[in-house]
Order: C-alpha cells, then sequence, then structure tokens
C-alpha cells in the first residue's frame, strides 16, 4: 500500500504553533488533537522562526477529508449536512436593541 503525504496549509502550521506554544499543553498533545505529527510542529515552529512571515507560502488550494474537518472543529457530520442545507435565519439581519445607539 502506497503511502500518502499529508498537506497542510499555512494557516493550519501557523495555528498549530501558536496553540503549542500558547495552550500549555505538550507538543505531542497538541499534535494528537490535530492529528498531526508532533515532529511537523517541531519543524514548522522552526521554519517560522527562521523566515517568519514568509514562512509556508501558499502553493495551491488543500483538500480535506470533511469527516478529518469535522473531528477538528468538534462539529458532527450530520449537523454539518444539516447547517449546509438550512435556509439562513432572520437572527444574521437584525440588529439587538442594546446595541443600536
Amino acid at each position: 500500500m502506497q503511502k500518502v503525504q499529508k498537506t497542510y496549509t499555512s494557516e493550519l502550521k501557523r495555528e498549530a504553533v501558536h496553540l503549542a506554544q500558547t495552550s500549555g499543553k505538550p507538543i505531542t498533545h497538541v499534535a494528537r488533537e490535530l492529528d498531526i505529527s508532533d515532529t511537523s510542529i517541531h519543524q514548522w515552529r522552526k521554519e517560522l522562526a527562521e523566515h517568519g512571515p514568509e514562512a509556508f507560502p501558499e502553493s495551491r488550494a488543500h483538500e480535506y477529508l470533511m469527516t478529518t474537518m469535522c473531528r477538528v472543529l468538534e462539529v458532527s457530520v450530520s449537523g454539518y449536512y444539516a447547517w449546509c442545507h438550512r435556509t439562513p435565519s432572520q437572527q444574521p439581519k437584525r440588529c439587538p436593541t442594546s446595541l443600536r445607539k
């Protein structure tokens, strides 16, 4: 069986490094929560320190399995699809009285 190399967006890499640095959790715990290797986070942290804002240039769009995205975002797959097919509510269109001035 051929092993497929995972690819990650620059946004995910930056967020993973940020979580590893600020959450107070060990890198291995953050990596497990995001379903990535702790080696990747160590490498991304090194690249970010060396290259700053120029680290992780995007070369193309990435696609992820819906099940993986839902697990990472702590949303059920059925809940996601229900949300996709729901008509928008009126709530976002209204401004609460407490915010009017």
